[in-house]
């Protein structure tokens, strides 16, 4: 039984070498034509972009989720940044009404109020556009081109500068004449009280 398994095995396997081998190194050697579809088969129409996957439309979907949670990270912050400039504003307004209705003069106090919700406002105005153009680009990120996006990843930037120049621009001036005014206004009512 060993004898007859190694008499078919072994012509087997040196023809099979022998028969395989320059054919292998032949096809390595001779470089394959590229033929268009056209020339196969005329009725056939191919268009080359079907066939071949863009690196875009794969990226495309991954920075679609991206947008997702960026948006929802934006929302849980707006809340509480709202939330915070609400309350300042509601603090400041029931401060005039108590100095108020003891007989003090609170002009000042008044018009920094109006500028506080002005402010408050803008950061508002901006905070929107910037949610805007996030919706934007999640909507209509896989129908864009790449430059497209990048474009609107951009102007995106510049709006979401935008709003944390409001932020900033809020909590300076609270700090720079808000507290300035309240604080002199304290120590006017200390005076007095000597």
């Amino acid at each position: 039984m060993k004898i007859i398994k190694v008499k078919f095995i072994i012509p087997l396997l040196i023809s099979a070498f022998v028969f395989l081998s320059p054919i292998s190194k032949a096809h390595a050697l001779v470089p394959i034509p590229y033929i268009t579809p056209s020339v196969q088969n005329p009725k056939i129409k191919v268009d080359p972009d079907i066939l071949t996957v863009k690196p875009w439309n794969i990226r495309c979907t991954v920075y679609e989720g991206l947008v997702d949670k960026k948006i929802e990270k934006i929302n849980e912050q707006e809340e509480k940044h709202y939330k915070k400039y609400i309350g300042l504003s509601k603090d400041l307004e029931d401060f005039i009404e108590e100095g108020e209705s003891e007989g003090y003069g609170m002009s000042e106090i008044k018009k920094d109020l109006e500028t506080l919700n002005e402010k408050i406002d803008k950061y508002n105005q901006d905070h929107d556009v910037y949610l805007e153009k996030l919706m934007n680009i999640k909507n209509n990120i896989c129908t864009h081109t790449e430059d497209e996006y990048k474009n609107s990843i951009k102007a995106a930037k510049d709006a979401l500068k935008e709003v944390r120049k409001d932020v900033v621009d809020i909590k300076t001036y609270y700090y720079t004449d808000i507290r300035p005014h309240i604080l002199e206004f304290k120590q006017q009512l200390i005076s007095e009280e000597e």
